[in-house]
């Protein structure tokens, strides 16, 4: 089966790393499953010929969204249902789990992912590749089933897994020695009143250092980047995990520079000096 992860257009073309589909579509590649990402963001004006080519090759679509998305993203689904209303289309990322079920609604909306997304994808992915299809068996996962809208038990996070970053579209490769970004763990358990992560109660899940530089050597030695953008979004909530990386920078003698967004009140005198 070739799955197609859609990344809706956002404008940011050079160094634009579609974290949602990127690390969905690196899971299923090590599932050994056929997957390709469409970033829209890579297309000006030929976008909707990009979009023919790809869900020609297709066989599941799968796309991650944003509320801001919404407008465009119905159009492009529509369109792809009126050229083949029989293929499966499932919806993920901020959107989907801050609303799931009105999103489930949508007529050419066939599946929603109401949670972390790679073992529902690659469950789902077996299930219509059987004679049979019992979406039951697939956790965190709505559909529609007569007239009613079906959710299944929560699915449960997977380990951590290599970035496939050749997914990633050639023209957004060809910058990858000058900048690439790197995540080295998931979620944050601060309860920010502006933020996602309280209403989906994500907490912190890091790499340990030892993980982080295993994975860092691997871009340095086919890219050598000269900046690492350590995508976390808060890097530096393990304290020692940041010492004992910085300890093994030096001991792997790395010259790339590399940034991180932190917390502002981890600035004082006993944590960042």
């Amino acid at each position: 089966m070739n799955v197609l992860l859609i990344n809706p257009k956002h404008n940011n073309s050079k160094n634009n790393f579609p974290w949602g589909v990127l690390s969905i579509g690196s899971y299923l590649k090590q599932k050994n499953k056929n997957v390709k990402i469409l970033d829209l963001s890579n297309y000006a004006q030929d976008h909707m010929d990009k979009l023919d080519e790809d869900t020609n090759w297709a066989d599941l679509v799968g796309i991650g969204i944003f509320s801001s998305d919404i407008p465009g993203i119905i159009e492009i689904i529509d369109s792809i249902k009126i050229k083949d209303p029989s293929m499966p289309i499932i919806f993920g990322g901020p959107h989907v789990v801050l609303d799931p079920t009105s999103t489930c609604e949508y007529s050419n909306i066939d599946f929603i992912c109401y949670g972390e997304g790679e073992r529902t994808l690659d469950s789902l992915i077996d299930e219509l590749e059987k004679h049979e299809s019992n979406f039951a068996n697939v956790s965190g996962l709505m559909y529609k089933h007569n007239n009613q809208i079906v959710k299944t038990v929560p699915s449960h996070p997977v380990e951590f897994y290599d970035i496939d970053y050749e997914l990633l579209h050639e023209d957004v490769q060809k910058t990858f020695n000058d900048y690439i970004q790197v995540l080295t763990g998931r979620g944050c358990s601060y309860r920010c009143t502006f933020c996602y992560n309280p209403v989906i109660n994500q907490k912190f899940r890091p790499r340990v250092a030892g993980m982080i530089i295993n994975e860092i050597d691997k871009v340095v030695k086919k890219y050598n980047p000269k900046v690492i953008y350590f995508r976390d979004e808060n890097f530096f909530q393990e304290k020692d995990r940041i010492l004992d990386f910085i300890e093994l920078y030096k001991e792997m003698n790395y010259t790339f520079k590399w940034r991180a967004t932190c917390r502002v009140s981890y600035f004082r005198d006993n944590y960042i000096n």
